[in-house]
């Protein structure tokens, strides 16, 4: 299990592999990074109509955002995401989602304070949390033999194992177990926080990337609207396909946090470049339309196309409905249930395919034996190849080795 300073080894080995090249010709492929490669026809199209950028994205704004985009993005998340009214002037917006975390948890907890985050989890938590201010995560450790459903007693677990709780993070849809949580975990989340009297940070960044309808609901409508205690985060990554763009957005209508926010934008605002091609973007309902239904599409025919590869080779995963990626259980394949054991077994895949895969140590699984699968970080065709030949190793006898 990695530390909680270790960068994890399946970055360090893509950042190597991709230090001289962004698309590096020597058969690596990455299904490592959560993005999503499907639709840049798509983007691509609208990008490149939209470039007659006006003479204020050259000159200094208000950085917190700008009118227009605030307005953009507000309408965006009540209509599309969030289901209820979204105040423009409760937005802020930095590069990126993990400037938005970090600023939270800076406004929301002192340093050496805790906050609860459910696993497996986003690895890169542990770096947008600890890294800079100091703040501590409590892993609340849910567990394939309860579906990884997040329950309150697993949220008292975790919260006696840490110092000064002060806030709780919930990520949905999960990542990396590509699903929604249902009404009863939010709620059960939602009431558990507010009993102990912690906000809440909600990342949602996933929400529109559901290949199953109807599975996604937002904590803001399940936790009554928004409200002092509920910090909501969005961002253009992954549901627009844009991580290279750096828009990260919150929605805080407690006005003391905002303030703290907005302190730390001089040094992570969005380029006034960005703000006109995202509101561009965001606006073109038309557009907008077309782009999610391809982008469902696709999700889905590359997940089932990939968790078929899994089936073939007798290797189960956790059924997933959202997001780019699936958590593959390859308990059995393991030599020994051991994480020395687990990162033989993904370095075996690496250094015999050149496929990275993203170990369970790295999202703080509870237990060795676990890949997350990224089917959405190549082309489908190259993720199916990938997948097809990472199995092979995987339920080789050798183990990987």
């Amino acid at each position: 299990m990695l530390d909680e300073t270790e960068i994890a080894p399946y970055l360090v080995e893509h950042i190597r592999r991709t230090a001289r090249n962004a698309e590096p010709d020597d058969g690596y492929l990455c299904l490592a990074v959560a993005e999503n490669r499907l639709m840049w026809d798509i983007l691509a199209e609208k990008a490149d109509a939209v470039r007659n950028v006006p003479a204020s994205a050259f000159t200094y704004d208000d950085m917190r955002s700008s009118p227009p985009f605030q307005r953009a993005i507000a309408r965006t998340l009540s209509d599309r995401l969030i289901g209820l009214p979204v105040d423009p002037n409760h937005i802020v917006t930095m590069a990126g989602a993990g400037s938005i975390v970090e600023a939270l948890a800076w406004a929301l907890v002192d340093p050496g304070g805790s906050v609860v985050v459910p696993t497996p989890s986003y690895s890169g938590y542990w770096n947008d949390l600890q890294s800079r201010i100091g703040v501590r995560i409590a892993p609340a450790h849910t567990t394939i033999d309860d579906d990884f459903r997040l329950t309150e007693p697993v949220l008292d677990r975790a919260a006696s194992t840490a110092d000064e709780v002060r806030a709780l993070l919930l990520t949905n849809p999960a990542n990396p177990l590509g699903r929604c949580l249902t009404e009863a975990e939010i709620a059960t989340a939602v009431g558990w926080a507010r009993r102990r009297r912690i906000p809440i940070i909600a990342n949602e960044i996933y929400g529109l990337s559901i290949h199953r309808p109807g599975r996604f609901t937002s904590i803001v409508d399940v936790a009554g609207g928004f409200a002092d205690d509920l910090h909501h985060v969005w961002a253009m990554s992954k549901d627009l396909a844009a991580s290279g763009l750096r828009v990260g957005v919150a929605t805080v209508s407690n006005d003391d946090v905002r303030s703290v926010m907005v302190e730390h934008l001089y040094f992570s605002a969005v380029s006034g470049d960005t703000k006109h091609l995202a509101t561009t973007m965001l606006g073109d309902e038309v557009w907008f339309d077309r782009y999610l239904g391809a982008m469902r599409a696709r999700l889905a025919d590359a997940y089932a196309a990939t968790a078929a590869v899994l089936d073939d080779h007798g290797i189960a995963v956790v059924e997933a409905d959202a997001g780019f990626f699936l958590y593959a259980d390859v308990r059995p394949h393991l030599r020994e249930p051991t994480w020395e054991a687990e990162d033989r077994l993904w370095r075996g895949v690496l250094d015999r395919t050149g496929v990275n895969l993203t170990p369970g140590s790295a999202c703080r699984s509870s237990e060795p034996g676990f890949l997350r699968i990224c089917y959405a970080a190549a082309p489908t065709v190259d993720a199916i190849r990938g997948v097809t030949a990472a199995a092979r190793v995987i339920t080789d006898p050798s183990g990987g080795a």
